[in-house]
């Protein structure tokens, strides 16, 4: 495996941090203005000492000036000090709205999956049925609570997903990428006295993110999966979302946890259920699966000896980029007749033979304007003299 440019290879201009430096930038890029939000959503009372929000007006908080500042921060990183267009961070590709969308859908219809999963092995026990659909003001909190959890997974992605998966990819390659990805993710989402298996279930959730990023090329989907994974957890079965409590009345169904912490996942939400963790297993070994079978097409699609070509076009593309061909070349003797003479590419100025259309034999020099110099009628020219035989005779 070789470094590689995971969604554009569109050059950067500025500074690149180090692979092995990525990581703990990425720590301290997060670090810095999420804790300075939090210290001052503290001060004002919607969170507590330990950054959990306070009531439904501190949730809203929570998941949305932190990670605006985080998302500014971080576009800033991007585009002022590495100077990388933000489609070298995913933000790329057609059909982004619909991507997005279909993400939604996905994340949705399968963090349902998973907690039905935990419903028919006993962990959890169905009560009520949409009890947010008689309340007009939780159906409008629910709905506000989808763009703050848009914002947040957004950005979480753009952060983890987006730049650093493609700063460790482009320095050393797509696998090293993909564990220290989820190695920073596990540590930034971590908590004292967090039990192993939601510890597990981070790691995970960050490896079958990124499996879908690379899939995609893009990070539209994967911003839309995580943030209807996240919505529907915390407002359509009244269970925590990663240990944070909407305090919403239950959107489709309620539901009371009832079996063991490592199938309901406790106090942290299904995403600490071990049947958690087989989800994420499964579906990265599903998008690994269909992205070698992508690959296998595509090599199957290419003619014989199609794979020869492209190593030469691409040498010939190495050696124009490394030794470009020079604005001007030295002038030197060119034996023989006008029209022996291989045409140098420009445009070729002298006296011409009206009937033949041949260079007059007469002349005596040449001048060979470069195409990018041709409107200067002979500034900045190549000159080559010539010896005509007939004439000195």
């Amino acid at each position: 495996m070789r470094p590689s440019a995971i969604y554009s290879t569109e050059p950067a201009k500025g500074w690149l941090p180090w692979g092995a430096f990525a990581p703990f930038l990425g720590v301290l890029l997060v670090a810095v203005p999420t804790v300075s939000v939090d210290f001052a959503l503290e001060h004002f009372r919607l969170e507590n000492a330990k950054g959990d929000p306070l009531g439904l007006t501190g949730l809203f908080a929570f998941l949305i000036f932190p990670f605006v500042a985080l998302g500014l921060v971080v576009f800033a990183w991007v585009l002022l000090v590495e100077r990388r267009p933000l489609a070298t961070i995913g933000l790329a590709g057609p059909k982004r709205a619909k991507n997005l969308l279909i993400g939604l859908s996905i994340g949705m219809a399968t963090v349902s999956a998973v907690v039905g999963a935990i419903w028919t092995a006993g962990g959890l026990e169905a009560r009520e049925f949409g009890p947010a659909l008689s309340s007009p003001s939780a159906l409008l909190n629910i709905g506000l609570l989808l763009v703050c959890f848009a914002v947040q997974s957004s950005v979480e992605e753009i952060v983890f997903r987006g730049w650093l998966l493609s700063a460790v990819a482009g320095k050393f390659n797509v696998p090293i990428a993909i564990v220290l990805n989820a190695i920073v993710f596990a540590f930034l989402h971590y908590s004292p006295h967090q039990p192993v298996l939601v510890i597990v279930s981070s790691l995970l959730f960050a490896v079958f993110a990124c499996c879908w990023a690379l899939k995609a090329r893009n990070i539209w989907g994967v911003m839309g999966w995580h943030a209807g994974w996240n919505w529907l957890l915390a407002t359509g079965f009244e269970l925590p979302v990663t240990g944070i409590d909407a305090k919403q009345p239950a959107l489709l169904v309620r539901m009371l946890v009832r079996g063991p912490n490592d199938l309901t996942g406790g106090a942290q939400g299904p995403e600490g259920s071990y049947l958690c963790s087989v989800f994420f297993v499964c579906a990265s070994a599903f998008l690994l699966y269909r992205m070698k079978r992508n690959r296998e097409a595509l090599r199957q699609e290419k003619t014989p000896g199609q794979d020869a070509h492209d190593e030469a076009d691409s040498e010939r593309a190495d050696r124009r980029r490394s030794f470009p061909e020079p604005l001007l070349e030295p002038a030197g003797p060119l034996r023989g007749h006008p029209e022996d003479v291989p045409e140098p590419p420009g445009q070729l100025r002298g006296r011409t033979d009206p009937v033949s259309g041949r260079a007059d034999r007469g002349v005596e020099r040449w001048e060979v304007v470069p195409e990018r110099y041709a409107p200067l009628h002979g500034r900045k020219a190549e000159k080559f003299e010539r010896n005509d035989p007939d004439r000195d005779s």
